[in-house]
């Protein structure tokens, strides 16, 4: 221990002497940073595949879905239209699809306008209905809507809402190609109707990819002013609280060269951010700002006491071992997040353990020259006079005076609520409805809820099945094949209704899509009725095998269908032949509860299989599939991350304190807040989204600081010779205070992270204030009562000379 103790006043000594080269070296590492980002910018990878680790089976069947038959890149466009079965409606669904086929990366569009009719499919309906009279326009819905091809999938039910089908590129250069189209189709649908269709009848545009994309489209466009409104704001309660300039700048720059330090870090290892990373420029400036308020408080309590000089080393030297171990459990908090599965998570967790631990690095950077710019070493002043105490000091006295002569009623005042709060735990649920993470005013959530509701369901769920060759079959077998192809898909469309939110039963897959239904058109084309083989040389795109299929039969077939049936395959998104595999796209409903979800693919699934057969091996894949098992593991990883997070700190407290039972204590008015947050939640309602399952780690990790702070000063003065309670007392003026301003800070900090326009940043900003906040109030009442009662007896003799609870120095 004397080794250490020369050891690190060396290093002070160091720090000091060397203040003004470490300040400038700071200052060129940090524009150093900053010009590798400005030169390689991290960016954002807004792919569905970036929220899963590289190892998860489920994302390897996906990928090998996306191999085999080109993968889910489709939006919806969906709109009403009361004149949409019309010369004139049919005009302007085509120039909406005209529009969107001119958008770079958009590969096809299909509508009502578009489709082949039955019986004569080189014509289209949209032609049908420009020469149409209102009773054949009826008489052609009523064949549109008879058309299994066509039932569903482009037009409701009430004959009034149309989808607009829009095939995207199955690969784009990079992810902010895709993101220009998506954003393009959105835009252009709506410029393309604006004058024609009213607002609250779209369009709308919806997808999977869509929806991944506005949810990093949010979390980017907020980070940025996320970051600085709570800069703003945490700068304005140290302003307050310390009424100096200086103070105001050293944490900007330390909280500003910590951020560029870790991103360029980090765009060197990876290069890219993932959707919670946004959150990350807001939690390293509450974190830091938090920090130097630590080091500020102190050195404004010695400053009037001691010269400049000796001021700041004996801050450094005070300070310096608990802001340590302040850092070290920040990381520790958010490194317990790596037991995720989510790699966004994963992500966020490594950047912010970074974060942390730079912190550090860039306080003992820019403190020391910062505070002492040119000041010299003086001699220590012997009778150091002592300020006296602010309102807020004689608060939090009276506070634990109140709290040490009542502890009893103390602890059962603050306890039991929060404890039987905390049984609402066990009415947590998770957050089932992925479009439930958007505000009701984005264009995300209305566009969703408009289709759900009067479309139908917006997820895509693949079932992939084994198949033989089937251009190998005779027409017998593949006669055979195709019937049970559908009954499979009459039977997955009957499948056990789902609830809706209102409470209303409802099928939960709105539409089944095989090549089933490219079979049963061709049956109404003259000449392809009941040759099968020849239907599906035609959907392969092999119009010449077909026609020697016909024989004498593919005369009756018109030129020009044959014409148009040239050169296009419509076998290959249904079927691959060299994988032997081929898929049923089942159109879900999105917004279902997590049960539903996993009980729609789990009957999908054991359907497949017992009409198939085993041999079939059906599985499920797709977003659809992906976003329902990470909604499944929020619940799971969030009691992963916090009993890990648990352990963490008790190891961490035990390693600080040197003891366990100060270890033990320290964990109670910390995890007691946390554990009533989330029981909140559940006695409210509240699910468990992709933020708030990371929010008993981190808040546990943050709010623990308080408690290091307050046992390392509280041992200072015990070892100074203080008893038992003047030891309280003076700990709770000094470090009470610090505790309060950087509590204070924090709780504003993460209270910005409700002006985010995504969801699980609000919940995880209000709540983690919360707990902080119940954190703060816990270390300034329960954690004295503790320390008071594991050293009983310790200054007994002492005490017995002393008042026992003596009025605070002033």
């Amino acid at each position: 221990m004397r080794k250490l103790a020369v050891w690190s006043e060396r290093c002070l000594d160091l720090l000091l002497v060397w203040r003004g080269w470490l300040f400038a070296a700071g200052v060129l590492v940090t524009l150093g940073a900053l010009a590798w980002l400005t030169a390689y910018p991290l960016r954002y990878n807004r792919s569905m595949e970036g929220f899963f680790p590289a190892h998860d089976p489920r994302l390897h069947l996906y990928y090998r879905n996306k191999e085999w038959f080109g993968g889910e890149a489709t939006l919806l466009v969906v709109y009403r239209d009361a004149d949409l079965w019309s010369a004139h409606g049919m005009e302007r669904q085509e120039q909406l699809i005209a529009v969107l086929q001119a958008i770079p990366g958009v590969a096809h569009v299909h509508g009502i306008a578009t489709c082949p009719l039955p019986h004569q499919p080189w014509d289209t309906f949209a032609t049908a209905l420009r020469r149409a009279s209102p009773a054949e326009a009826q008489r052609l819905l009523d064949l549109f809507q008879r058309t299994p091809l066509y039932q569903g999938v482009f037009l409701a039910a009430d004959g009034h809402t149309a989808a607009v089908i829009v095939q995207l590129q199955n690969q784009f250069p990079d992810s902010e190609a895709l993101a220009r189209c998506l954003e393009a189709v959105r835009a252009r649908a709506q410029a393309a109707l604006a004058e024609s269709i009213p607002a609250e009848n779209g369009p709308f545009a919806a997808g999977t990819l869509l929806m991944i994309h506005d949810v990093y489209e949010h979390t980017e466009r907020d980070g940025f002013i996320l970051q600085w409104t709570s800069v703003t704001l945490m700068s304005v309660v140290v302003a307050l609280s310390f009424r100096s300039l200086r103070w105001v700048v050293l944490p900007l720059l330390v909280v500003q060269a910590a951020l560029y330090w870790t991103l360029a870090l980090w765009s060197v290892l990876r290069g890219e951010m993932t959707m919670v990373g946004s959150a990350v420029s807001s939690l390293v400036a509450v974190t830091g700002v938090a920090t130097v308020v630590t080091f500020g408080l102190r050195y404004q309590e010695l400053a009037g006491r001691v010269p400049p000089c000796h001021a700041v080393k004996a801050m450094l030297q005070d300070m310096g071992p608990p802001v340590f171990w302040i850092l070290v459990t920040n990381a520790a908090g958010f490194a317990a997040l790596l037991v995720c599965e989510l790699k966004p998570v994963t992500d966020f967790a490594w950047v912010m353990v970074m974060a942390s631990l730079f912190l550090g690095v860039a306080a003992c950077s820019f403190l020391p020259g910062g505070v002492l710019p040119r000041a010299r070493p003086e001699p220590p002043v012997s009778s150091p006079s002592e300020r006296p105490a602010g309102r807020t000091e004689q608060l939090l006295s009276t506070v634990l005076r109140l709290a040490l002569h009542y502890p009893k009623t103390a602890l059962a005042l603050l306890t039991l609520p929060l404890a039987l709060v905390s049984l609402g735990m066990t009415r947590l649920t998770p957050q089932t409805d992925f479009t439930g993470n958007f505000r009701r005013d984005t264009e995300t959530f209305r566009a969703y809820d408009f289709i759900e509701t009067h479309f139908g369901g917006t997820g895509q769920l693949d079932l992939v099945v084994r198949v033989p060759d089937l251009l190998a079959l005779d027409e017998s077998a593949l006669r055979q094949h195709v019937a049970r192809w559908r009954q499979l898909q009459r039977q997955l469309g009957d499948l056990t209704p789902v609830q809706l939110d209102s409470g209303q039963p409802a099928s939960g897959v709105t539409k089944v899509l095989g090549l089933a239904d490219f079979f049963d058109f061709f049956q109404t084309i003259p000449g392809f009725r009941d040759n099968y083989r020849a239907c599906l040389r035609v959907l392969c795109g092999d119009s010449e095998g077909a026609r020697r299929e016909l024989g004498l039969l593919g005369r009756l077939v018109p030129a020009p269908l044959w014409h148009k049936l040239a050169d296009r395959s419509v076998a290959q998104a249904f079927w691959n032949r060299p994988a032997g595999r081929m898929r049923f796209t089942l159109q879900v409903r999105e917004r279902l509860s997590s049960a539903d979800k996993h009980r729609l693919i789990a009957e999908a699934t054991s359907t497949a299989r017992r009409v198939l057969g085993d041999s079939a091996d059906p599985q499920a894949t797709g977003i659809y599939v992906m976003l329902a098992h990470l909604i499944a593991t929020l619940l799971q990883d969030q009691q992963r991350t916090f009993a890990l997070a648990t352990l963490l700190m008790l190891l961490l407290g035990w390693a600080a304190f040197r003891s366990i039972l100060l270890s033990l204590a320290a964990m109670v008015p910390n995890a007691l807040p946390i554990l009533s947050v989330l029981g909140t939640m559940g006695w409210i309602g509240l699910p468990v989204n992709i933020a708030t399952a990371m929010l008993a780690s981190v808040a546990l990790g943050m709010t623990i600081n308080s408690s290091i702070l307050y046992v390392y000063r509280f041992r200072q003065e015990h070892d100074a010779g203080s008893p038992l309670h003047q030891a309280l007392h003076n700990t709770q003026r000094t470090a009470g205070l610090a505790i309060v301003i950087s509590n204070l800070a924090l709780v504003i900090g993460f209270s910005v992270l409700t002006l985010s326009r995504f969801i699980p940043l609000i919940h995880f900003g209000l709540f983690t204030g919360l707990a902080l906040a119940g954190g703060m109030l816990g270390n300034l009442v329960l954690l004295p009562i503790l320390i008071a009662w594991l050293h009983r007896g310790l200054d007994s003799s002492d005490e017995r000379k002393t008042d026992r609870y003596p009025p605070p120095r002033s």
